[in-house]
């Protein structure tokens, strides 16, 4: 049997911690040293992740057993945030980005479940029909610093 090689190196990565003050958890992010795209923390996601754990403080049940979908997830800090916080989220970006996703997803998995949580990914390409992902019903959807190259924006457009 043969086994699959992961798209990335091991040691072409390194975790971020990034602490949910609220619920006392403290999330590994692992990312890459360099790269372009769903390789690094992006400072809108903390700003998000953040806001989120804000409204917890402020709502304990704010996040608690809703459904999310998180649009453009990259490395998944939004979204594994709103896990934490008790949300039952589906982190979604390009294909490209589900090795690292879901490294981190199970890198967090205990933290999430303690907390009531749940945390899954799926491939989602903008402007395909074919995704299931169309057909659920989601109480709330995030993103964070999804569109930043202007050719995407012309592209999907057009």
């Amino acid at each position: 049997m043969s086994r699959r090689k992961p798209s990335f190196l091991t040691n072409d990565l390194f975790p971020r911690e990034i602490d949910i003050e609220v619920c006392l958890k403290t999330l590994k992010i692992y990312q890459k040293i360099e790269g372009d795209v769903n390789c690094v923390v992006w400072d809108a996601s903390l700003v998000l992740a953040k806001y989120l754990e804000t409204m917890c403080h402020q709502k304990s049940d704010f996040l608690s057993g809703i459904k999310v979908l998180e649009l453009g997830a990259g490395l998944g800090v939004v979204g594994l945030a709103a896990a934490t916080l008790g949300a039952q989220v589906t982190l979604t970006d390009l294909p490209e980005a589900m090795t690292l996703l879901r490294l981190n997803i199970n890198e967090n998995k205990a933290k999430i479940s303690s907390m009531g949580g749940y945390a899954t990914a799926e491939s989602l390409v903008w402007g395909e029909g074919s995704s299931e992902i169309y057909k659920d019903e989601w109480d709330m959807i995030v993103l964070a610093d999804c569109v930043y190259y202007e050719e995407v924006i012309v592209n999907n457009l057009y």
